[in-house]
């Protein structure tokens, strides 16, 4: 897929068309046909953290989706050095003039509706390509009409921005929401704060405290909503007046009111003096959550990993293994972002130490492996060997220090005895602990993902160091999610793109979104209110999904309502794409056949 051009010699850059969270977009000539491309821009330098997952993927899923017409064609890869000196990698794309957003919203401005012809084409198409990436075992899972490109003079129309799209197998596989890492987050996370610091951190250090001490997490909620409640009924609901600002909160509805409790009923063998050295926990019963009045970590002080013997000192280590085989959706975040914040953080004593790093190559047409083994031979200390194991794939192995357990096994091993961890351990693991987020946090590092699984120890001199940074900085864009992945399934198929499918065919009617929530509660209520509150009558096994709640009872409306302009047919299609049941949901390739679609000259589609 590659040539020996890099990218400047190649193409002649014209216009900037775009720029998103990993790249900037543009429009680009061949130099040697003068053919217009897209020109897409990863930096790869050594600061950041790595080959962005998106880019990955899309390389990936496109060299198996790409000949599909309706699927946008990428052409090739390729590196270079912008004017910085750093590396880049650019994707080539067919070049598209516009999409789907700016066609619906062209629309919108002008006051009129496209035209029914027009829909029923573009509708058309994106079953089409839809139902070719299902048959290759491809979900998408971010179908939205910004990443649906389009020819304004043909009216072609392509899928576009495969990064978030996924591998899918049957039987299905587990998709988890990480429920274990709720029982740490901060409220104001809950909530949907957007911007936040340090005290995010401390939140999870205090729960870390509590369960220290009785051996079970302090607010064990299994979806964001149960753990918001469980926090309440400890902590009392807040209010404007103990936090202010936080009726404000994108995620903040009515919620019960509960008095706040003593913490001591919850945490009942943790004495007075434990209580002051965790000042914070006695702060919370007056509800001071804003992250300018939680304490810092300053003021209390006054994997796939397996256990490997280094060949040539007999010292006992632990490898992370990564797979990089081709087939794979790349590098995984997380490991790419241990690598750059561990290069800085590791120095501290209570930060997990990265001692090298090998990596074992099979070498395939992508630019992937040269770049990760650029960045790898930067980094300090750190021993790059070339091979390949024994099934042929490529591996990365993150070589870290050995520690034979962990504070969640600790606390585990306490409770199976029936007996407390001693308060002075317990207050040596907090010092520890506050001590390595204080250095995390000096260094200008988030974790949010702290819980005593990812805190490794040694059991005879209790040591503790902060592992698994993978989390740290990362961040995550809302998508459009049909109802059974807001209710916390995860068993889910094609059914999930459907519903975004049919989302997509609403607003091209009615030129605004379908549903728009600013939150997964809100979503869902915009949903009920529209198709009606679901019950085992109508999806039988909602009300066993993990996230289902009691929600208001709403009768169905009548989809025109909503979207008024679309024929009968058209709604017909529609209402079997927004079934709440996913197994009744129409597939894409069954939504070509649809009668809507009869009157469609399918001949150039």
């Amino acid at each position: 897929m590659e040539s020996t051009k890099t990218a400047m010699e190649a193409f002649e850059k014209l216009e900037k068309v775009g720029e998103g969270t990993y790249g900037k977009v543009y429009r680009a000539r061949d130099r040697a046909t003068g053919k217009i491309v897209a020109l897409k821009k990863t930096r790869l330098h050594e600061d950041d953290e790595g080959v962005p997952p998106t880019t990955l993927r899309e390389i990936s899923i496109l060299r198996m989706l790409s000949r599909d017409p309706h699927v946008v064609r990428l052409m090739d890869v390729k590196q270079g050095v912008n004017k910085n000196g750093n590396t880049v990698l650019y994707l080539v794309f067919e070049y598209m003039e516009t999409d789907l957003k700016k066609f619906i919203r062209s629309y919108r401005q002008a006051g009129e509706n496209i035209p029914p012809q027009v829909v029923k084409s573009l509708m058309y198409q994106l079953c089409k390509g839809v139902a070719f990436c299902h048959a290759h075992g491809v979900l998408h899972r971010d179908l939205k009409p910004h990443n649906l490109l389009m020819d304004r003079k043909t009216l072609m129309l392509k899928i576009a921005d495969l990064g978030l799209a996924r591998a899918f197998t049957l039987p299905l596989k587990k998709y988890t929401h990480e429920i274990l890492t709720l029982w740490y987050r901060a409220p104001e996370v809950l909530l949907g704060a957007t911007h936040y610091s340090t005290a995010v951190d401390m939140w999870s250090v205090g729960c870390i405290f509590a369960e220290l001490v009785t051996k079970t997490a302090i607010f064990a909620g299994d979806s964001e909503l149960q753990q918001l409640l469980h926090i309440f009924r400890l902590l009392g609901t807040p209010n404007e007046e103990i936090w202010p600002g936080v009726s404000k909160l994108k995620d903040w509805h009515e919620y019960p009111q509960w008095k706040p409790k003593q913490i001591s009923t919850s945490v009942p063998t943790l004495d007075q003096d434990d209580r002051s050295i965790g000042e914070w926990s006695r702060r919370r019963r007056q509800w001071r959550l804003s992250k300018s009045s939680r304490k810092s970590e300053k003021e209390p002080m006054a994997n796939c990993t397996e256990p490997e013997r280094e060949r040539a000192t007999g010292k006992i280590v632990a490898l992370k293994k990564t797979r990089l085989h081709e087939d794979d959706e790349g590098v995984p975040p997380t490991t790419l972002r241990e690598i750059s914040i561990l290069r800085m953080l590791s120095r501290d004593p209570h930060v997990v130490n990265l001692q090298g790093l090998i990596i074992k190559l099979k070498w395939y047409s992508l630019i992937l492996d040269l770049n990760v083994i650029n960045d790898i031979k930067q980094a300090d200390g750190c021993e790059v060997k070339q091979g390949v194991n024994k099934d042929g794939k490529t591996v990365l192995y993150l070589v870290f220090e050995c520690m034979e357990t962990d504070l969640k096994k600790f606390i585990r091993s306490f409770r199976q005895m029936g007996e407390n961890i001693p308060p002075e351990v317990v207050k040596s693991l907090m010092y520890q602990l506050c001590k390595g987020v204080a250095f995390c946090h000096a260094h200008g590092v988030l974790h949010r993902d702290l819980k005593p699984h990812n805190l490794l120890m040694d059991r005879k001199t209790l040591m503790l160091k902060i592992a698994d940074l993978g989390l740290a900085r990362a961040f995550t864009l809302p998508i459009k999610k049909d109802p059974e992945v807001l209710l916390g399934a995860t068993h889910y198929s094609t059914a999930v793109d459907m519903w975004s499918v049919g989302c997509i065919f609403a607003e091209l009617i009615t030129k605004t979104a379908l549903f728009a929530g600013d939150s997964e509660l809100q979503q869902l209520l915009h949903i009920f209110r529209m198709l009606g509150t679901p019950n085992e009558e109508i999806w039988p096994g909602v009300s066993n999904l993990k996230d289902w709640h009691e929600y208001p009872q709403w009768k169905p409306k009548l989809i025109s309502t909503s979207v008024p302009n679309l024929s009968r047919d058209g709604l017909n299609l529609l209402s079997q794409m927004l079934e709440y049941e996913p197994s009744k949901r129409i597939s894409a390739k069954k939504a070509m056949e649809h009668p809507y679609f009869d009157d469609l000259d399918k001949t150039h589609l």
